[in-house]
C-alpha cells in the first residue's frame, strides 16, 4: 500500500499549471468559484485549512482544480504571488467519488461561531446588501466568498443588531424573501432612518392604514405573489420595495405594484430617493 503523506507547499502560478497537467476526471470548472478564490487570494484573505490539493497514489490531481486555476488568474495581477496549501499524495483514484458529498460550513456557520445572533439571517442579507452596493444585484455574476461576506459584516458592526430588532416582522410578512425586505430596509435607513422605520413598520403591521397607502400596496402585492405562487427573488422584493419607498416618499397613493418589463436589469431597476 502506498504511505499517505501530507505537506504544506507553497504553491506559485508554475507549479499550479504543472499540477493541473495532471488533472483526472474532475468536475466542470465553475468560473465564478475560480474568480472568488482568486479575490481572496490578492486580498490576502486566503487561509490554510485542513481542506487540501490531493493526489492519487498514480500522480494523478483528484481534487483541486479550483484553487489552482485561481492561482493562475491571481497571477496575472501579482505574478510574484505563492499560496500556501495544504497537499495529500498516495490516495486511492476511487476516493475522488466521495470527496466533498459532505454538508459544507456556510457564512452563516462561520459568523455564528463567533457568537452573531440569527447568523444565516445575518450572512444572507449582508450578501444581498453587498450585492446591491456593487451593482450585482440584478445580473448576480459575482459569487461572494465567506471572508468578503465576513469583512462586509465586519465593516457594518450595527448590523447583527439591525437584523435581530428587525427579524421578527421580516419572517411574519407575507415578502418571498425577508432577506431582502431586511437588505433593503438597511439601504433606506442610510437615506432616512426615522422615516424608513416608520415605513417598514406600517408595512409589517398594517395598522391605520388606508387605501392606496404604498404600504399597503407593498404588503397585497406580496400577499398577492404567495396566493399565486409566482416566481418572485429577493431581487424582486428589493425592487418592488423601491417602488413603494419613492411614492410614500413623495407623499402619493399607490394603487398597483408590478415589476417594470419581463425582469429586472440596470436599466429599469429603481433608486431610491
Amino acid at each position: 500500500m502506498t504511505k499517505i503523506e501530507s505537506h504544506i507547499v507553497g504553491v506559485n502560478a508554475e507549479k499550479a499549471k504543472g499540477w493541473l497537467e495532471s488533472n483526472r476526471r474532475n468536475r466542470a470548472l465553475r468560473r465564478r468559484l475560480v474568480d472568488t478564490y482568486a479575490r481572496d487570494m490578492l486580498a490576502g484573505d486566503w487561509v490554510v485549512t485542513g481542506e487540501a490539493i490531493k493526489f492519487s497514489r498514480d500522480g494523478k490531481l483528484i481534487d483541486g482544480q479550483h484553487r489552482l486555476e485561481a492561482i493562475l488568474i491571481a497571477n496575472e495581477t501579482r505574478p510574484d504571488l505563492e499560496i500556501p496549501l495544504m497537499v495529500i499524495y498516495g490516495l486511492d483514484p476511487d476516493s475522488q467519488h466521495v470527496m466533498d458529498t459532505g454538508a459544507r460550513r456556510t457564512v452563516g456557520d462561520s459568523l455564528a461561531l463567533d457568537g452573531i445572533a440569527n447568523a444565516s439571517f445575518v450572512a444572507s442579507t449582508a450578501r444581498l446588501v453587498a450585492q446591491y452596493e456593487n451593482g450585482d444585484i440584478t445580473t448576480n455574476t459575482v459569487q461572494m466568498s465567506t471572508p468578503e461576506i465576513r469583512d462586509w459584516v465586519d465593516a457594518h458592526p450595527s448590523f447583527p443588531d439591525f437584523i435581530s430588532r428587525n427579524l421578527r416582522h421580516a419572517q411574519k410578512s407575507p415578502a418571498p424573501s425577508p432577506s431582502g425586505l431586511l437588505a433593503m430596509l438597511w439601504k433606506l435607513t442610510e437615506i432616512d432612518s426615522e422615516m424608513a422605520q416608520d415605513f417598514y413598520t406600517g408595512f409589517a403591521t398594517q395598522e391605520n392604514l388606508s387605501k392606496g397607502d404604498p404600504r399597503m400596496t407593498l404588503f397585497l402585492r406580496f400577499v398577492d405573489i404567495r396566493i399565486r405562487r409566482e416566481q418572485a427573488r429577493a431581487r424582486d422584493v428589493m425592487g418592488l420595495m423601491i417602488l413603494a419607498w419613492n411614492a410614500y416618499r413623495k407623499g402619493r397613493t399607490l394603487s398597483t405594484l408590478r415589476r417594470p418589463g419581463e425582469s429586472w436589469n440596470s436599466s429599469n431597476f429603481p433608486v431610491p430617493i
